[in-house]
């Protein structure tokens, strides 16, 4: 795997040279993570559709609050539409992709590319996304202990993401938006165990009735961060299933 370093402001990309194109926000709760911990994930993925893969590593909080991160996020997708050529990518097949905290700036990335009306973003795709600093839900009433994620680790990651400037923005807070036409094609995955579940169903629903096209995997057993159980000794066979099927869904759009 050759790899390639770019020191861009406050985030760096990494690009992963496979084939296609897929820029990936990992998760963390926008509080830890970087792009390291999300290599094997990315792999799994991107054997799996040809892709090349840009990995970003934004700021994180609670020391740079949003829109720090959404910031950095959205100024990498703007790097790679504009070096396409360099980085031997298509600008026209270029998809967003991120779990959980990773998932929301996904979402708002492709929520801002259309207000923009940059059009640059083919296919996002929405792995668990964390939508809405709400805490009401049935999935948070029944997973609400975890597994992996709970309630309360839910509210202070979004207390230390939150501007109270900003807290009604729809880039902070994708559910917010007042209108999700004219977004690109999405694919959300949702795991059954997982506080988050039913803000990636909401916002798939939404999508849908905004006209969007819109696939959901759902795997009703599977706990939140599912993708990143794939190495030993914490390993769920499950996990890979679902990867092949990420992967397989962006080698079928962005083909």
């Amino acid at each position: 795997m050759e790899t390639l370093g770019f020191q861009l402001k406050e985030f760096t990309l990494r690009v992963v040279t496979w084939w296609l194109s897929d820029v990936f926000y990992h998760g963390g709760g926008w509080t830890f993570g970087n792009l390291h911990g999300s290599d094997h994930v990315l792999k799994l993925i991107l054997l799996r559709a040809n892709c090349v893969a840009v990995s970003v590593d934004y700021r994180l909080a609670p020391e740079n609050r949003f829109p720090a991160a959404f910031d950095d996020s959205y100024e990498a997708l703007r790097y790679v539409v504009n070096n396409a050529a360099a980085l031997d990518i298509d600008p026209a097949r270029i998809a967003v992709m991120g779990d959980s905290a990773g998932g929301n700036l996904a979402a708002a990335v492709s929520l801002k590319d259309r207000d923009e009306k940059k059009n640059s973003v083919a296919f996002q795709v929405l792995i668990y996304p964390a939508m809405l600093d709400r805490f009401n839900s049935t999935s948070y009433a029944d997973n609400k202990d975890g597994p992996i994620l709970t309630l309360e680790d839910m509210v202070e990651f979004w207390d230390n993401y939150r501007a109270p400037a900003h807290a009604h923005s729809p880039y902070f807070a994708p559910l917010r938006a007042d209108s999700l036409a004219a977004l690109p094609p999405a694919l959300v995955m949702l795991a059954g165990r997982d506080v988050l579940h039913d803000d990636g169903q909401e916002y798939a629903t939404r999508l849908q009735a905004a006209g969007v096209p819109v696939e959901v995997l759902e795997y009703p057993p599977a706990p939140h961060g599912l993708v990143s159980i794939t190495r030993p000794p914490f390993t769920l066979p499950m996990a890979f299933t679902v990867l092949q099927d990420l992967g397989d869904a962006v080698a079928r759009k962005l083909a």
